[in-house]
């Protein structure tokens, strides 16, 4: 690695690990791929980031790395509260009226679990007929997930609404954020 050759120069390298070390117990070659880099290559950086406390553990304990550092990511709190006091289009309007909303926000894909959230979700609709379920997101299994709500009769209390540039506005008008993910980095 170009970081090995060059290290008894002034430039310095840095990497960023985002995802959890957990995520590499699974035996897939993607997964193996990783793990090769990760214990054969990030030694070499003058550090490697991660964002949380906890992580950094896990890296030091799977991968034996000690050039690790945790880099908190800024969060902009005024901003997402102007964001959130933005109005809402008059499409998505009905949805929140008279309704407690609950909320989920992701990609749709297996790991984030929002099949089984809707499959639960059918039981409070049942017995709470203003109860209602908004999925913010896309993903491979955008159209799995209308069939299940199709298939479970549950069009007027579930809604797909893809992803939206403003999400802090769908929150602000919600109940209860929902996060019924399988998995998570």
């Amino acid at each position: 690695m170009i970081c090995k050759f060059l290290k008894n120069t002034n430039i310095k390298f840095y990497a960023f690990i985002h995802a959890g070390a957990e995520q590499y117990n699974t035996k897939d070659l993607y997964t193996r791929l990783i793990k090769f880099i990760i214990k054969n290559f990030y030694k070499y950086f003058d550090k490697v980031y991660t964002v949380s406390r906890g992580n950094k553990k896990l890296l030091k304990r799977y991968f034996n790395l000690q050039n690790l550092d945790v880099f908190y990511l800024p969060i902009d709190i005024n901003k997402y509260q102007q964001l959130s006091n933005e109005p809402l289009e008059k499409e998505y309007q009905n949805i929140f009226k008279n309704s407690f909303v609950f909320i989920n926000i992701g990609r749709l894909t297996e790991a984030k679990g929002q099949w089984f959230l809707i499959r639960a979700f059918k039981k409070v609709a049942e017995k709470y007929l203003n109860a209602k379920l908004i999925i913010l997101g896309d993903g491979e299994l955008k159209d799995k997930l209308q069939e299940l709500i199709n298939k479970l009769n549950l069009q007027n209390n579930v809604y797909l609404l893809g992803i939206q540039e403003n999400p802090f506005k769908f929150l602000k008008h919600s109940n209860c954020f929902v996060f019924p993910s399988l998995w998570e980095s």
